[in-house]
């Protein structure tokens, strides 16, 4: 008998542990803070086999998750390191920091954000052309109010980074929207 509780003991020693699923888009709605993050997966992305459209929502998570903690911190140019060369072409990095100040004009200071939809298509035909194209819509408490914000994300091809297009807020969230062609990932 006290071999059995030796070869029990060996056999639970042996087996590694159980660990759960996990899931790119799981508690990725969880509120953050100056000193929290949005919940990002663990594993290394090129090591883990998955569709398109979701490593694109997970790297578009993981530079939203730099993006906010800037602007929490109102550290606008350290935001403006993940915008897309098309974005800077179209409008200055002193017209982003006007634009990033003014919803924190408007409404007081950056609370929290909690991400509430998003929408990913690799090789979508879009306003930038053909490319990858991911959009996250977040509730962004400030102090004075709320928004809904979008951010839009976009590469031409795998051999780019994914980076930010546009960023969009509101005080109605009927008017911020994911794009037609990359509804379907809805959190």
């Amino acid at each position: 008998m006290k071999y059995l509780s030796v070869f029990v003991f060996i056999i639970i020693a042996c087996n590694p542990p159980v660990v759960e699923n996990e899931k790119l888009d799981e508690d990725t709605t969880r509120l953050i803070g100056v000193s929290e993050s949005i919940d990002t997966p663990t594993r290394k992305v090129a090591e883990v086999s998955m569709p398109c459209s979701e490593l694109l929502v997970a790297e578009a998570i993981s530079i939203s998750n730099d993006f906010y903690k800037a602007l929490l911190s109102q550290n606008y140019p350290a935001a403006n390191k993940h915008l897309h060369p098309d974005a800077l072409s179209v409008t200055s990095v002193d017209e982003w920091i006007k634009i990033y100040s003014s919803a924190q004009t408007k409404t007081g200071k950056m609370g929290f954000v909690k991400l509430v939809e998003q929408g990913a298509k690799c090789e979508f035909k879009g306003g930038n052309g053909t490319g990858d194209y991911a959009e996250l819509i977040f509730e962004a408490q400030y102090k004075d109010g709320d928004l809904r914000e979008k951010l839009i994300f976009f590469r031409k091809d795998k051999t780019e980074s994914l980076k930010i297009l546009g960023y969009e807020y509101h005080m109605l969230s009927d008017r911020i929207i994911l794009t037609e062609g990359l509804k379907g990932n809805k959190k």
